[in-house]
């Protein structure tokens, strides 16, 4: 009996461990630098003027074959619910949440697909607030700060909205989204996006108001699905829009040192998607090209 109640107070032990790891965020980023990436990406020439035609279709590229992934999720609901791009977590036979550079265990409720390549993942780690979900979309010329993990490496991209276009998916359905032109990054990320899909796109307000979905990298756009699924998501299934109030992003350093609380305190995580290995097919990557 004592030696059935030793083995059980250890078994309760190690299990509280682990949620206890699993609770806590990731390493806050050292960094507060930045560099522009507006004048590389026209080949050294000063930045060509916003686009006064309409913009055009991007459709995504082909996917490399089947295999695990990693991308980016934040919290919308405190009782666990996370959102991230659908393509993120497709075809997943795990999905766990990265903390210090370690899986953690699978996420053991399912995921919930909202369409427009956008995810919810229930059941996941909880948190005392959550992001605010914008109610309108925002207008050409805003400011946007999308944030997340680039090659598994926290990362920070300034841009302005270019404006509203369309994505032809892999499966033929074609989707509203936002296109974005890229200003600038924090230094420390790596010049690939791969990794940033389902990171939250933050106004000058902190709200959300994108997720990002794809990226023509070449022409230094960023497109994002529109998180009204989520908020509508919330209001009907979770009851509420419940969110902490969230102070202005006046400048390029205010964002970085946002970027630095919400991941510090893990509103913001990595997320990896564990694939069985299949033949014969291929899963979305955030690449996209135009027409």
């Amino acid at each position: 009996m004592a030696r059935h109640t030793a083995l059980m107070c250890t078994l309760a032990a190690l299990i509280g461990s682990a949620l206890l790891l699993a609770s806590r965020p990731a390493s806050a980023p050292a960094f507060i630098k930045y560099r522009d990436t507006a004048r590389a990406l026209n080949g050294g020439s000063p930045r060509r003027p916003f686009p006064n035609g309409p913009l055009p279709v991007y459709y995504e590229s082909a996917g490399v074959a089947n295999q695990s992934r990693q991308g980016t999720t934040f919290i919308v609901d405190p009782k666990g619910t996370w959102a991230t791009a659908a393509h993120v977590t497709d075809r997943c036979a795990a999905i766990r949440f990265v903390v210090n550079q370690r899986a953690m265990p699978p996420v053991a409720t399912p995921v919930l697909p909202l369409g427009e390549d956008i995810s919810l993942i229930t059941g996941g780690v909880r948190s005392p607030s959550a992001f605010s979900i914008a109610a309108e979309v925002p207008r050409p010329g805003a400011k946007g700060y999308h944030m997340g993990f680039p090659m598994g490496a926290p990362g920070l991209v300034g841009s302005r909205l270019l404006g509203r276009t369309s994505a032809v998916r892999h499966a033929g359905q074609t989707d509203a989204i936002l296109a974005w032109l890229e200003d600038w990054r924090t230094k420390e990320p790596v010049d690939e996006l791969d990794g940033l899909s389902g990171g939250p796109v933050l106004n000058d307000r902190g709200q959300v108001v994108g997720i990002v979905s794809m990226a023509s990298e070449r022409r230094g756009r960023i497109l994002t699905a529109m998180p009204g699924a989520v908020r509508r998501w919330l209001a009907a299934e979770a009851g509420q829009l419940s969110a902490a109030a969230s102070p202005p992003i006046a400048d390029r350093r205010a964002a970085v040192l946002r970027f630095q609380f919400l991941i510090n305190h893990g509103f913001i995580r990595q997320v990896y998607c564990d694939v069985p290995p299949l033949r014969g097919t291929a899963h979305d990557d955030v690449t996209a090209h135009a027409q």
